[in-house]
């Protein structure tokens, strides 16, 4: 398996690609997802 802060990178990287094709009203939903982390 990969090290925390690999997948936590690898997970940011999608993150920000995912917010790139998503209107910004989609940032609001992700931010509350975020604070899992």
């Amino acid at each position: 398996m990969l090290s925390d802060s690999a997948s936590c990178k690898l997970f940011l990287s999608g993150l920000a690609s995912f917010i790139k094709m998503n209107p910004p009203k989609e940032k609001v939903a992700l931010r509350s997802h975020s604070t899992l982390f």
